[in-house]
């Protein structure tokens, strides 16, 4: 390992992006070294240095020991061409200085070549002019040209191994970016003259002993400016900013409805800021003209009413009206009174709903750049509640679900009370067809814009992050739904089941055990009431998901556990020794009797089974680095024992004093449940425990994630249970380290990790895969951290000394396998890897360039390019000094 620590180096140390403009007295003002107006000038470039036998860099992140320098010359290339514009000897001290003459551009690059002790060592290095052309005099700015084995490794890298010239076909501009890419740092200066200080030298003494190298990275400053409290946005600004995009001050209340004799209608309101009765006035919410969308050009207002009624158990729409401040006045008394055509015809059983927004625009339905905005419902007579749960919701949503940008699920009635919905199915209701093609049952005309049909179409037609057949979701009996209502006799309806399903007869029939073409107009429930055919609970499962509940509701996570009841460690021959079970109720089930649970512990090809992990946590760290399987023996009373020896390479050189054991897998229930095949895959919580192996102590896993959260959306998750992962786990995001940890880059994405943090930040964000599409709509803003981060401290700046670096993957994808990423990238900092894979993720998916992110990241830590120094020699380097 030591090795390879004076075989790489990082090429920022000695590659230099800088950035200067130069100039002479005789500057005509033109652009300095450009064509045109002075373009034809001569200008020289002063190059002096000197070498000592210490030769520090002046880089802030690294230095080096140099053997001083032998007698020789310096070659300086216009990199672009290969012309040579000037030489320089190297005197007995290690010194040269050379007057070159100045390409004719704002933009060069020049290449240093110096002939030492018989070979040739080089550096490369980028000038950008065109931020400061002018004649610019006083001040003379001195950059480090450093002359080494190394930086000879980063030409040949940039330029291709021997060459001094851009290769055919590059640019100034492509080059630039591949060198920045390989780490190459900016700096900026403000002057007129430039001296360049040459230091030549070798990493190799006489003989060819190598010599030590000190190289020093400080590793991030991230948290220099963007702690909470700081200069600039940390992850507690993110929240607080998402907060307030979803929060209002704002709360109204619709006191009167008067329906008047010259087509108007009049709708008084009181309006609450804080809960303070809101005097001020409306006038500055105001509308303007949509810029963009399907109405663009036309008129948009900040305040709508819609009127519904309820009759014979269905909702009609009967109207709405959009108005602005103009038709709203103001009693002075935290009450308002809005009039507006026409007048509304009252009905026995109707609601009113009024929205009010306080925002930059609006298009597509949806107001844009909303500051505040007030909902407001107003119930005439009896009118039902909908059969569905606002915390069904708010499990994927968060609180406050807020649609269109300014509508909540939770609007307040005339008496103070929330009736969930009624905002919704003002609109959402079988009075019109829906905007959005909602088409059932497939006959290619949009049906009705029902909240059923909607939420249902919607939630089926992309990546719903569970089953849809797990009703109780959004239908939970406690959380105020009706899971019983929806299960029974009245549900069991086909118009319900084309929600979900289509127009499943058309397309299934004829494979049922019973032929059903043709009968889509059928009573289902004349046969689906457990007569003929199973009912709709017996179908659904009682409404759970099959892999998630039994029939009766219980979570299979609740009702089988493995439990890992100890774990011993043998320092002197590295065997790790676990022992471990699967318990019904309480109740230690026999892991070879496979009758009524199939842990397969003998195959092992994670089909379906129970397997036990172990991940090497690297330089003290909690991140895994290098896992393996362990092998596995059923116990006489039906309990397992798991053995491994570790490897003691990887012991030593990722420094390695504990490790993560897990039991993961995906068991399958034998005899079935509800009406399921035999052999049903079940959600068993994968387990993990972190072990000291010095100490024997187990210790915190310090996930920064939730579990909980991560239900709340995906209802204990199963994944990688079948195709070519084979490895299933199943609720734990703990047990997903193993395998996504920070040494692997993402095949599946650019510039991403396999770490969990880059993998699932680029997933959720709707980053694509290579010649794919990403994820089709993530339910939230990525900067709502808490909706999986344990708290609002978890997503704050990873921690430099407990937190590894990451290995990201490259931009480019891989020649055999278009659609993934190739190898060749980065290595990176914690906080490049945990924020920026976000930020990554974001700009990738919207087509846009990642290169000042890295910049930012790079200048700011560390990027190394994985061809020039492996992911073990970086991470060990950093922490060496950290």
């Amino acid at each position: 390992m030591w090795k390879n620590l004076f075989k790489y180096l990082l090429i920022a140390m000695f590659a230099s992006f800088i950035a200067i403009g130069c100039g002479d007295d005789d500057d005509d003002g033109g652009p300095s070294g450009t064509s045109g107006a002075g373009g034809d000038q001569v200008k020289t470039i002063s190059v002096s240095g000197t070498v000592d036998s210490t030769g520090a860099s002046t880089s802030s992140l690294s230095s080096a020991t140099l053997q001083q320098a032998e007698p020789g010359q310096v070659v300086v290339y216009n990199a672009q061409d290969g012309t040579e514009l000037g030489t320089a000897d190297i005197d007995d001290d290690g010194s040269f200085t050379a007057d070159i003459t100045k390409p004719n551009s704002n933009q060069f690059a020049l290449l240093f070549e110096a002939n030492y002790n018989g070979s040739t060592l080089k550096n490369l290095s980028f000038f950008d002019l065109t931020s400061n052309p002018g004649n610019l005099v006083g001040n003379i700015a001195k950059a480090n040209i450093m002359i080494d084995s190394y930086s000879t490794g980063i030409a040949d890298y940039v330029l291709g191994e021997g060459n001094n010239k851009f290769p055919e076909g590059e640019t100034f501009a492509s080059m630039k970016t591949k060198f920045e890419n390989a780490g190459g740092v900016a700096f900026s200066f403000d002057f007129g003259n430039l001296e360049l200080t040459g230091q030549v030298g070798e990493d190799v003494a006489g003989g060819g002993t190598p010599q030590p190298v000190n190289v020093s990275f400080t590793g991030e400053s991230c948290g220099t400016c963007h702690a909470n409290g700081g200069v600039v946005q940390s992850a507690a600004d993110h929240q607080a900013h998402y907060d307030a995009s979803e929060d209002t001050q704002f709360e109204a209340q619709i006191l009167d409805v008067t329906p008047n004799s010259d087509n108007t209608t009049t709708v008084t309101f009181s309006v609450t800021k804080n809960g303070e009765s809101f005097t001020a006035g409306l006038d500055e919410w105001t509308g303007g003209i949509q810029q963009s969308g399907e109405a663009a050009g036309e008129p948009w207002y900040p305040f709508e009413v819609v009127w519904t009624g309820y009759d014979n158990g269905s909702f009609t729409r009967y109207g709405d009206a959009t108005f602005g401040p103009d038709k709203i006045t103001n009693n002075v008394d935290g009450t308002y009174t809005a009039t507006f055509e026409p007048s509304v015809e009252m009905k026995t059983n109707m609601t009113f709903f009024l929205v009010g927004a306080k925002a930059g625009g609006y298009a597509n339905h949806d107001w844009l750049r909303v500051e505040e905005y007030i909902n407001a419902v107003y119930v005439e007579g009896e009118v039902p509640a909908v059969d569905a749960s606002v915390e069904g919701c708010n499990g994927c949503h968060m609180e406050n679900v807020l649609k269109h940008n300014a509508i909540s699920v939770t609007p307040i009635d005339q008496n103070g009370d929330v009736r969930p919905f009624f905002s919704c199915q003002s609109c959402h209701n079988n009075g019109r067809n829906a905007f959005h093609d909602v088409d059932i049952d497939g006959d290619g005309n949009s049906d009705s814009a029902s909240l059923k049909n909607t939420v249902h179409w919607w939630h089926a037609g992309f990546d719903y992050p569970q089953s849809l057949s797990n009703c109780v979701k959004c239908h939970s009996d406690e959380a105020g739904g009706s899971l019983t209502k929806v299960v029974e006799e009245a549900f069991t309806d086909y118009d319900n089941c084309q929600t979900c399903h289509g127009d499943l007869v058309n397309k299934y029939g004829s494979h049922f055990d019973l032929d059903h073409t043709g009968w889509q107009d059928k009573d289902c429930y004349g046969c689906h009431d457990g007569s003929i055919g199973p009912t709709f609970a017996e179908i659904h499962n009682g409404g759970y998901s099959f892999e998630k509940a039994d029939s009766d509701g219980t979570p299979w996570s609740e009702k089988v556990k493995f439990q890992i009841d100890d774990i011993q460690y043998d320092n002197n021959t590295n065997q790790l020794t676990v022992t471990w079970g699967a318990y019904e109720n309480g109740a230690l089930l026999d892991l070879s009797d496979n009758s009524t649970y199939d842990f397969d512990t003998d195959d092992l090809t994670n089909e379906t089974g129970a397997y036990v992990l172990v991940g090497y946590l690297g330089f003290g760290s909690k991140d895994v680095v290098e896992d393996a399987m362990a092998e596995t023996t059923i116990n006489a009373d039906g309990s397992a024992t798991s053995t491994l020896t570790l490897d003691s390479a990887i012991l030593s050189e990722y420094q390695v004093e504990g490790v993560k054991v897990g039991i993961l897998g995906v068991p399958a229930v034998n005899g079935g449940t509800g009406d399921d095949e035999d052999g049903t895959k079940i959600a068993v919580t994968s387990v993990t425990k972190n072990y000291n192996l010095e100490t024997g102590a187990e210790f915190d896993t310090g996930l920064a994630v939730s579990k909980a959260k991560c239900d709340s959306c995906h209802n204990e998750l199963i994944i990688h249970d079948s195709g070519s992962h084979r490895h299933g786990a199943v609720a734990n995001p703990d047990a997903c380290m193993f395998c996504h940890n920070p040494a692997s880059p993402a095949g599946h994405y650019y510039e991403q990790s396999r770490a969990l943090d880059s993998y699932l930040h680029a997933y959720h964000e709707g980053q694509g895969a290579p010649a794919g599409e990403g994820m089709h709509e993530y339910p939230l803003s990525m900067g709502n951290c808490v909706k999986c981060h344990t708290d609002i401290s978890a997503a704050d700046i990873p921690n430099q000394i407990d937190d590894l670096g990451v290995y990201l993957s490259g931009s480019k994808p891989r020649p055999d396998r278009q659609n993934r990423a190739t190898e060749n990238g980065v290595i990176t900092g914690p906080a490049a890897v945990a924020c920026g894979s976000c930020h990554r993720a974001y700009a990738i998916s919207h087509d846009r360039d990642t290169s000042s992110l890295n910049a930012h990241t790079g200048q700011n830590g560390y990027r190394v390019p994985s061809e020039t120094m492996p992911y073990l020699d970086v991470i060990t380097n950093v922490l060496m000094n950290r």
